[in-house]
């Protein structure tokens, strides 16, 4: 693994988003309707503002990172410009590195604005913004995995979307159906919103099985994406 390729990957990622405004919009959607529910229903209770966090802050993960990677790694694949960058020499870890390095620190701002919303201050805004950051890296991950096998650039983006939606969408469904849940549980958006949940309550005792759950999911995605990678190169020679 080379620092110089995983930096030039990051580099143009940066580039690419300060000619793209809409991706910096996307990334604050979700903190602003918070903000503005809040402000809106300024004498609700703190259980009110807790539920709201939560859900929000499940979508953001849910959504945002993974249909941000998408296009990304579609441009990647389908412009000539990138092509300039010789990706078929990048290892697998290296791409994945250099394109979610700049969503993640670009999450944690958004991570400490909802954090702030919420109500964290000190340790416990620490502990949630690390859970938000898991989250949005396993996002990115299987948003990556998903997209790296696809040959048609338009298509990938509807089902992507979907997904996405499905996605940031299926905690809250689960949370009021027990036969969902059942199912629900094993999966890692379900297990961010629960963990931020224990958060507000100040309740730990789960959290070596939340982050079981979410880190099998982790790994899952990390392989997959590298079989998937070395399977269908980038650059096509």
């Amino acid at each position: 693994m080379k620092l110089r390729r995983i930096f030039a990957i990051f580099k143009k990622q940066i580039l690419d988003t300060s000619q793209n405004t809409g991706v910096i919009f996307s990334f604050v959607v979700f903190p602003l309707m918070t903000l503005m529910f809040v402000l809106l229903n300024s004498n609700s209770s703190e259980i009110y503002r807790m539920h709201l966090v939560m859900s929000m802050s499940t979508l953001f993960i849910g959504m945002t990172p993974f249909t941000t990677i998408n296009g990304i790694i579609r441009e990647d694949k389908f412009s000539n410009v990138t092509r300039m960058l010789i990706l078929s020499t990048v290892k697998p870890l290296e791409y994945l590195l250099g394109v979610t390095l700049y969503i993640m620190a670009i999450s944690s701002v958004i991570a400490i604005v909802f954090g702030v919303i919420g109500g964290f201050t000190g340790i416990s805004l620490l502990w949630y913004v690390l859970a938000i950051m898991l989250g949005t890296f396993t996002s990115l991950v299987f948003g990556s995995m998903l997209t790296i096998q696809t040959k048609n650039p338009s298509g990938a983006a509807a089902v992507v979307s979907l997904i996405a939606i499905f996605n940031g969408i299926i905690p809250t469904f689960a949370s009021s159906s027990p036969a969902l849940m059942k199912v629900a549980r094993f999966w890692y958006t379900t297990q961010i919103k629960d963990l931020i949940g224990d958060m507000f309550d100040c309740y730990y005792g789960n959290i070596p099985y939340r982050l079981l759950i979410i880190g099998t999911n982790l790994a899952v995605f990390i392989v997959l994406f590298t079989v998937l990678f070395k399977k269908n190169r980038i650059i096509v020679k």
